[in-house]
Parts: C-alpha cells; structure tokens; sequence
C-alpha cells in the first residue's frame, strides 16, 4: 500500500532526496511556517484536523501501554470513543513546549525508568 505524500515540507526534517545540512534552516520549511502552513513549531496552539500526518513508528513499554489501554477502557465505559492514536496526540500536544522543559522531562523519565531497574 502506498501513501500520499504530503506537498507541505516539515519543519525540522530533509526534503525526500535532499540530504540534510545541519549548519543550513530549511529555507521550504521556513516559507511554509511564515506562510502559515504548518505554525510555529514551539507553542503551537491550533492543529489542523485534517492537515498532513507522518507515521510515528515507536516502540513503548508493555506497562505503559497497559496503563492506557485500561485508562482508555474507562473513557470507553463514560462512552467517550478515542484511539490510542488520539491519546498520543493529546499527550504530545499538552508536553513541553521548550528545549529546557524537554530536557526536564527527558531527565526525569530516565530517572523513573532507570529505578525500576
């Protein structure tokens, strides 16, 4: 199965075919973010429904993902439908807007993960 790829360039990331220079921005995505586009990428506020989407292929830990399967569950049993795909949207949307908040929450999943040992 194939996919659509999206016009619009992403902030961040290489143009398919165009290797990376990491001393360079992005000139196409700093077109697209002052055109409006695609937004800021810190403090982005409103996300557009149906705009451009990019897989998120990730591996997360079996009690995490149990942890949100019940916590689903339960949104489910208040008749709240949602997704997995839509929890990990909120929670992405809702965290750290800064390098600095970033680099808090980092530290501190490495200290949780790390005491389980």
């Amino acid at each position: 199965m194939r996919t659509r790829r999206s016009a619009t360039p992403v902030p961040g990331f290489p143009r398919p075919g165009r290797a990376a220079d990491p001393g360079q921005p992005d000139a196409d995505a700093d077109a697209a973010t002052a055109a409006g586009s695609v937004g800021p990428i810190l403090g982005l506020e409103r996300l557009d429904a149906m705009g451009p989407r990019r897989a998120l292929n990730t591996r997360v830990s079996v009690d995490l993902l149990e942890r949100y399967a019940r916590l689903l569950a339960g949104l489910r049993g208040d008749r709240l439908q949602t997704s997995m795909t839509e929890v990990v949207h909120a929670l992405l949307h809702a965290g750290p807007r800064t390098q600095d908040e970033l680099r808090v929450l980092i530290r501190d999943w490495r200290r949780a993960r790390d005491a389980d040992l």
